[in-house]
């Protein structure tokens, strides 16, 4: 009788010690906690006790100090901070614009594309945004139009020059009942970069009669 005890003690002891490992594994995530000023984990005194693996919620395994090191050793393109904030040196021209008719007496139409060039002579790159359609022959100086540059514009190095075409969003409303003469009409563009500092100018008359 005595031995049966023994063992159903020892075999109760046994299983409670099982059952406790078994519940300790389940639940050491959610107890794990981290010391601020170790940076360790609290729940380490758990693998101390009862010896299973915790390296799986290590805060620092291979595989972190293997992403630490590629951020560390990432290589940073650094913005451009020499870009000038002032402009004497690029000169825009636009030799041509087309235009679309749309009615006769008098004659209306849109301007819905602009041949460009911009030419840099700045001593470091310069990036144009947009130009801007600033006046036009009859109207005031509050109706213009702003054209953004395609992407392949967007960087012009030191004594480069770049020449494109153009579109207009929507194209630029214009009539001969305020404009005059469409075959000879004064137009003025200005040039912009990224933050809306001037670039550069141009003016010259254009004849907007579509023939």
């Amino acid at each position: 009788m005595l031995e049966r005890i023994v063992r159903r003690t020892v075999n109760k002891s046994v299983m409670f010690s099982l059952v406790t490992m078994l519940n300790c594994s389940v639940q050491v995530p959610s107890k794990c906690t981290f010391e601020s000023d170790k940076n360790t984990p609290a729940c380490q005194s758990y693998q101390n006790t009862f010896g299973y693996d915790t390296s799986v919620i290590s805060t620092k395994d291979s595989i972190g100090e293997s992403v630490d090191s590629q951020l560390a050793t990432q290589d940073i393109v650094p913005e451009e901070s020499n870009l000038p904030s002032i402009y004497t040196k690029v000169s825009l021209a636009i030799p041509s614009v087309t235009v679309e008719i749309k009615g006769l007496n008098p004659i209306w139409g849109k301007i819905v594309s602009i041949d460009y060039t911009i030419k840099n002579n700045q001593e470091s790159a310069v990036k144009p945004n947009y130009i801007l359609i600033s006046q036009i022959e009859g109207y005031d100086n509050k109706y213009f139009k702003k054209i953004p540059l395609s992407l392949t514009t967007k960087i012009i190095d030191s004594g480069k020059s770049f020449s494109s075409n153009c579109i207009i969003p929507t194209g630029f409303t214009y009539s001969e009942a305020t404009a005059g003469k469409v075959e000879d009409v004064t137009i003025a563009f200005m040039l912009f970069d990224e933050k809306d500092i001037p670039m550069a100018s141009y003016a010259k008359d254009y004849d907007l009669s579509g023939k």
